[in-house]
């Protein structure tokens, strides 16, 4: 009897089977062959699994071809192994264990056992499930604590702006001691306000329109009356004790927190309007500190620490990073330019460069009737020529001029200054005018109550609409007056007048000379 002994490797597309003699490639299986040694014409091919006997398969049984053992597995280099394993069986029964259930027989009908749950829906379900997922109890549960029904908003005054009650959720208006929910009073109103402690305290009601959203702000410390309609705050603090005041606009922090009864300010920037203002109204602020201490009305402060130093001076007008008046009192001045001090009420101030009234001739100049600033040129490139002026003929009329000392009406501090009076420069013009003095004065138009009505339109607000809207209305005809006199329209006449003397001295000279007269 011949034996044979078989080592076997693998690689990822076949078996490599090794014997004494020869080297075979068999179709990989994932699976190990083991040939024990047997008799000549018995030999099996044996397919293990880790280690263990799967199947024993005799050659002799195969497909293979070939006469012995080792022609049949040359053939499987190209050809599939079939093979018989035992005799052919029949299944005679099927058995199955819970939860599955099986009727017998060759046929079997499988199933899955009824469980003791009832088939339905349930409601908030409580659910018993056992270690092979399968649910072996449902019952309904108990209502969780979510809210599903949204309640109408009520009037009832509460110490919540919110309640829920089992399922249900009622919002509150709340009143002038509680906070509410979009409305702050007891009656339904046209306010809006969000955030701790913005709800304004009411102590009388009326068509309001407030619109707030912050902490602390818009009438939280205040006593509201209807009065105080239209009211915009945007920031913590913001018009915290306003009571009456309308019409006002506040964004930032702390804008117009003492503004009681004041009315129509805007502020935008941390404090614009924020120490002092109460009363005042018409005044605009944007900065940081913008008009910090005003107490007046009718200012406007652009620019970080703009006019902070203000106080009770109305009327002003300040332009650029911490601009400031020259006292804190002045009233109707003009600041412009960063860090620039006025100078006194009535002034207007440019960067460093001031010019007080009377004191000669300026680079800008403005004209009070076309409201326009203009830059002063001389160079014949911006001028058209026209004739020669007879300059000669009229400046002996500059002999008619008085001198006049006064005080300005509006300077507190009632400074002497001499000049001359614009109208008596008119006098000496002439009703016509002459080409030599005509850029003397300056104009500016007044109401005239002896002219025509006249009729144009305008945008006013309407409280009951609360919304501008455009009207035609009847205002007082205009005319023109003189306003101011242009000093530097004096040089040239006086050039010319200096001229006509100097001639004449010359000419008398001349005589004294002829005449022997040293």
């Amino acid at each position: 009897m011949a034996t044979y002994l078989f080592s076997l490797n693998t690689n990822r597309s076949h078996l490599v089977i090794t014997t004494p003699t020869h080297v075979y490639a068999v179709p990989y299986v994932d699976l190990s062959v083991q040939t024990p040694q047997m008799p000549t014409g018995q030999e099996q091919l044996v397919i293990c699994n880790n280690g263990q006997a799967v199947v024993a398969v005799p050659f002799a049984a195969s497909n293979l071809a070939g006469a012995t053992w080792q022609l049949k597995l040359t053939d499987l280099l190209n050809n599939y192994m079939y093979m018989n394993v035992g005799n052919a069986g029949t299944v005679t029964s099927v058995t199955a264990s819970a939860p599955l259930a099986s009727t017998g027989g060759a046929t079997p009908v499988i199933s899955h056992n009824t469980t003791a749950v009832a088939a339905g829906s349930y409601t908030n379900t409580n659910l018993t499930v056992d270690s092979r997922g399968h649910i072996t109890a449902a019952s309904n549960g108990s209502a969780g604590g979510g809210v599903t029904t949204v309640g109408a908003v009520s009037t009832t005054s509460t110490a919540n702006s919110a309640d829920i009650a089992g399922v249900t959720i009622t919002m509150h208006y709340g009143d002038g001691t509680n906070p509410g929910v979009s409305h702050s009073a007891t009656q339904t109103l046209t306010n809006t306000n969000v955030g701790y402690l913005s709800y304004p305290q009411y102590t009388s009601l009326g068509f309001m329109s407030n619109t707030n959203c912050g902490y602390n702000a818009l009438g939280a410390t205040g006593l509201m009356t209807g009065a105080a309609t239209d009211n915009t705050s945007v920031g913590a603090f913001n018009l915290r004790n306003t009571t009456s005041g309308t019409l006002n606009g506040a964004i930032g922090t702390r804008c117009g927190e003492f503004i009681t009864s004041g009315s129509r300010n805007m502020m935008m920037g941390r404090q614009s309007l924020g120490a002092a203002l109460q009363t005042g109204s018409d005044n605009t602020a944007v900065g940081f500190n913008a008009g910090l201490n005003a107490t007046g009305s009718q200012m406007t402060a652009i620019g970080s620490g703009a006019l902070s130093n203000a106080t009770t001076a109305t009327g002003n007008i300040g332009i650029g990073y911490n601009c400031s008046l020259a006292a804190a009192g002045n009233t109707s001045c003009i600041v412009l330019g960063a860090s620039t001090t006025g100078n006194g009420t009535g002034t207007t101030t440019i960067g460093t460069a001031y010019v007080a009234a009377g004191a000669g001739s300026a680079t800008l100049t403005y004209d009070t009737a076309t409201g326009q600033v203009r830059y002063l040129v001389s160079s014949k490139r911006y001028k058209d020529p026209l004739p020669d002026p007879p300059v000669a003929r009229f400046t002996h009329q500059l002999f008619d001029l008085v001198p006049r000392s006064f005080t300005l009406k509006n300077d507190p501090d009632k400074r002497p200054l001499v000049g001359y009076y614009a109208e008596e420069v008119e006098d000496i013009r002439g009703p016509l005018g002459n080409p030599v003095f005509g850029g003397l004065l300056v104009y500016t138009k007044v109401d005239d109550p002896m002219a025509p009505p006249v009729f144009e339109q305008q945008q006013q607000f309407n409280p009951e609409t609360r919304m501008f809207e455009t009207v035609t209305v009847q205002v007082p005809g205009k005319k023109q007056v003189v306003n101011g006199i242009n000093y530097a329209g004096f040089v040239v006449p006086l050039v010319e007048l200096c001229k006509q003397q100097q001639a004449r001295i010359e000419a008398l000279e001349a005589r004294l000379t002829a005449a022997g007269i040293p």
